[in-house]
């Protein structure tokens, strides 16, 4: 069963596990997908994805802060200082202090003492009023509080100078982006290319069977599947332009234990090749991969010199686990994450059909 590898913003299946050709850019974090057919995906026969599951994000359990110290007091008085003493005073007699230390000169609880304390404790009771109305108008206004303050500061541009990048750069709302089903007849009725994709002047069906023949002429096997074509079309509006995505998916599986194989993805309106990805858990295989990759969309070129290529650029991505680069007629995207190799090629737009 093939994982799907799907952008958190913008819904769309991601390149090489973490490049996103959409947003171009990577995601450390992308919403991984088991299933046959997402929302807006249709096919025939059962293709390569059965069940559909997300990996759920862990759960950071709360640490144990440690015990507070033992509470140390003073040292507890001598019973003297319970009993009471004698002191002479200026009134000319002699009254007792002692516990509880009552002032003899004053008369208790007179009527001035009764109100002081009445007084103060309505202004407590005032004071706790207020301030559980004020936490319930927050409660009840918070929302729109937030909403405003997250607009003035959007508006003032503060957040682009804090984050130090250009408005170009700001990624747009989710509901700018979030992509719409297109029928699939209409589309095809209508003939138009998608435009959220190069093109190579390469046939899709073509292209797949010239991989299946090389994987049988270099692994000598006869295993090779070709999985069914999984379509996927939708819409997605960036400001006030409007882009399509017409994809076609079809796996070619090497059939050894590996897990090596190529996702080749073709326009489903024009049927040209639009992206080739290659898939290995080992490094000679992942590099045997994208060789055949390149020589199934530039035939003419020679093989040796290819494959002095991609040793070349394995090589430069097992310095930083990533490598961009332009290759031929193709932009290079190869990734290497914990034995898992990943390469993914798209046409340059200099070399685009459209």
């Amino acid at each position: 069963m093939k994982k799907r590898y799907l952008c958190p913003v913008c819904d769309h299946e991601l390149t090489a596990k973490s490049f996103c050709p959409e947003c171009k850019r990577l995601r450390k974090e992308p919403i991984i997908y088991e299933g046959d057919f997402l929302p807006n995906e249709s096919g025939s026969g059962a293709g390569v994805l059965e069940t559909a599951a997300v990996k759920p994000k862990d759960t950071w359990s709360a640490g144990s802060y440690g015990s507070a110290p033992a509470r140390t007091g003073s040292k507890r008085p001598s019973p003297d200082a319970y009993q009471n003493t004698r002191y002479p005073d200026t009134c000319g007699g002699k009254h007792t202090y002692g516990i509880p230390n009552v002032d003899p000169h004053r008369r208790k609880n007179t009527l001035e003492d009764e109100k002081k304390k009445d007084g103060s404790g309505m202004k407590i009771v005032g004071r706790l009023f207020f301030a559980a109305a004020l936490i319930l108008v927050i409660i009840l206004c918070w929302e729109p509080i937030k909403m405003t303050a997250l607009k003035l500061w959007k508006d003032s541009g503060l957040e682009t100078v804090f984050n130090g990048e250009d408005a170009s750069d700001e990624e747009p709302d989710d509901s700018d982006i979030y992509p719409q089903e297109v029928d699939e007849e209409e589309i095809l009725a209508v003939g138009e290319p998608c435009n959220g994709h190069t093109h190579y002047d390469v046939d899709g069906q073509l292209y797949v069977d010239t991989l299946a023949g090389y994987c049988k002429e270099l692994w000598q096997s006869e295993d090779i599947q070709i999985s069914d074509a999984v379509t996927s079309n939708w819409l997605s509006s960036y400001g006030d332009r409007d882009y399509t995505y017409y994809e076609k998916s079809v796996y070619v599986d090497i059939g050894d234990d590996t897990g090596s194989y190529f996702r080749i993805v073709s326009d489903t309106v024009t049927g040209e090749v639009m992206q080739v990805s290659v898939s290995a858990s080992e490094k000679d295989a992942a590099q045997k991969l994208l060789l055949l990759a390149g020589c199934g969309l530039n035939p003419a070129t020679d093989r040796n010199q290819l494959w002095q290529e991609v040793q070349g650029f394995f090589s430069d991505a097992e310095e930083e686990g990533y490598l961009f680069t332009e290759w031929g007629t193709s932009d290079l995207y190869v990734s290497i994450d914990e034995g898992s190799y990943y390469c993914t090629l798209e046409c340059l737009d200099e070399y685009d059909k459209y």
